[in-house]
């Protein structure tokens, strides 16, 4: 869950990130390395929604995820991330 980046605290500084828009951007990063194992990375997003928060702490969360996800992963193959609401 997102919700540690999502607290309140007064001295970082937060912007409104479309998370659709996020997952696009973040995927056309990582995408060569992805293509160098042949990995195709696949998005399912519910419906867009915004969060408010650090767009650092986003960035650190997502990168490690996805770059572990490719390189713990098989050559020729996906990876599906399903974004959802819970709430």
């Amino acid at each position: 869950k997102l919700s540690f980046l999502l607290r309140d605290n007064e001295s970082i500084k937060r912007e409104k990130i479309s998370m659709w828009d996020y997952f696009q951007n973040k995927t056309s990063e990582i995408q060569e390395l992805a293509n160098s194992k042949n990995i195709k990375i696949n998005i399912n997003l519910q419906k867009d929604f915004t969060i408010e928060s650090n767009i650092y702490y986003i960035d650190r969360l997502f990168d490690n995820i996805l770059s572990n996800a490719i390189f713990y992963n098989n050559w020729n193959n996906n990876i599906f991330i399903n974004i959802r609401l819970d709430y």
